[in-house]
């Protein structure tokens, strides 16, 4: 049997450490992807040592049966012993990187690693069609895509805007942004918080205006308490209003006892993607709509220390509210917001504008070459929720009339519209265990 496995970011390298576990002698595992640096993807792609996880280091194990297999790396390779440390993410590469050689050197299969970019797939004879002009046959695709690019958020006005740099560019912020300049950032979350850290880092000075439609700014971290778990399976299909009105019970309960409702929150960890996928889609849109703007700086915390780097920030001030309008002049641009929840208008000047709103998740409409072409081919299709790409529930590909293909595979943030919470490292290692079990284990037809 051959697994190719399309793209080398932290999804694509989890992917191959359990395809590697479970494959045999007779065969063959193809690892593709352009960069050389493995396992780095947009996460874990900086080398500034300032950026870290945002998640503690005894979360992070690639292997489920070993929890402690990072804490167990850091000790020996940066004499780190500390699960609840939140590391530099530039080490989570490295690992990863150290992780995968270890497989393929204890895996009975035939292991390649090929350093191109796909850009097709012949569905008919499930043919990996590379840019460079390689081809080769796969019995099992997985596509591990990871985070799409950056929506640009100036398209009304600008549709290539020369002056807006990628918030997951951090060598260009770092490099091309002067210490003086005026910065403008759109978003306030997480990826405004690694900008803000990387231009800190580096000695800036300018003024940095960051907003975003509601202005959140995500929570920090504190020390790990526990809350017994108020969810059971009774509560799947509750509407989002009445599991919102529950959580706000249990957190009030807790800060009676003392307990923060930091324990609260992830007390919900083992349910939320039953309780997502149990959601009718109009419930689905409703939380989208009115809850996933606060869920996100609730449940998606940062370091205690990076919380301090921001709070520090004498320069920086944050808002709320939407763009109105947008010009870029020889050296600066210009950028009309009106604040939110009122009728003006106030016009920003700046050197440059840093865009911090995360990756586009519409598969309808994301221009990545080989996603075009899949959808071109009806292998690709967006989900009902626009968040990802239609899945089944074992993470088979769905085409565009709606059939499974039992070849083609994702796993990671692809799959967001059918599980929602399927983007960190457990959820990926738990996708890629039963992906890698479902492969090597066909069901077994009923007679």
């Amino acid at each position: 049997m051959h697994v190719a496995i399309v793209g080398g970011g932290a999804t694509g390298i989890i992917a191959a450490l359990y395809i590697l576990r479970n494959a045999h002698a007779s065969d063959q595992v193809t690892l593709i992807d352009s960069s050389t640096n493995l396992g780095a993807g947009v996460a874990y792609s900086t080398t500034d040592e300032s950026l870290l996880l945002n998640v503690r280091a005894l979360q992070m194990s690639a292997h489920a049966d070993q929890p402690n297999h990072f804490v167990e790396w850091l000790t020996s390779h940066k004499h780190q012993p500390d699960g609840e440390a939140f590391v530099p993410r530039a080490w989570y590469a490295r690992y990863l990187q150290d992780t995968l050689a270890i497989a393929v050197s204890q895996s009975k299969a035939h292991y390649t690693c090929i350093a191109t970019t796909v850009s097709d797939i012949d569905p008919t004879n499930r043919v990996v069609i590379c840019a460079d002009g390689q081809q080769f046959s796969a019995d099992h695709i997985i596509l591990a895509l990871g985070h799409a690019p950056i929506a640009n958020p100036l398209a009304r006005w600008a549709p290539t805007p020369q002056r807006m740099l990628s918030g997951y560019d951090w060598h260009t912020i770092a490099t091309k942004i002067t210490t003086n300049d005026d910065i403008i950032i759109i978003g306030s979350g997480l990826t405004m918080v690694d900008t803000i850290v990387a231009l800190q880092n580096h000695g800036h000075r300018g003024k940095i205006t960051a907003f975003s439609r509601h202005g959140h700014v995500p929570q920090t971290h504190i020390p790990r308490q526990s809350y017994p778990s108020f969810i059971t399976s009774d509560h799947y299909g509750w509407s989002v209003r009445d599991l919102m009105r529950l959580v706000r019970t249990e957190v009030a309960k807790a800060q009676a006892a003392g307990i923060p409702w930091q324990a609260v929150i992830d007390s919900l960890r083992p349910h939320n993607q039953q309780l997502w996928i149990h959601w009718s889609l109009r419930e689905k849109r409703r939380f989208l709509r009115h809850i996933r703007a606060h869920w996100d700086i609730y449940r998606h915390r940062i370091a205690p220390q990076i919380a301090a780097v921001i709070t520090s920030t004498s320069q920086l001030t944050i808002g709320a509210g939407r763009i109105v309008d947008y010009h870029e002049h020889a050296a600066t641009v210009s950028l009309t917001i009106q604040p939110r929840h009122t009728h003006t208008t106030s016009t920003l000047s700046a050197a440059y504008v840093i865009n911090c709103t995360g990756p586009l998740s519409d598969y309808a409409v994301i221009e990545n070459p080989l996603v075009a072409a899949l959808r071109h081919r009806g292998i690709v299709a967006a989900d009902d929720i626009r968040l990802g790409i239609a899945v089944d529930a074992h993470g088979h590909l769905c085409d565009q009339d709606q059939q499974i293909i039992p070849w083609l595979w994702t796993l990671g943030p692809p799959r967001k519209g059918y599980a929602w919470e399927c983007i960190a490292i457990p959820d990926i290692r738990n996708q890629a265990a039963t992906l890698a079990h479902d492969i090597f284990t066909p069901a077994t037809p009923l007679s």
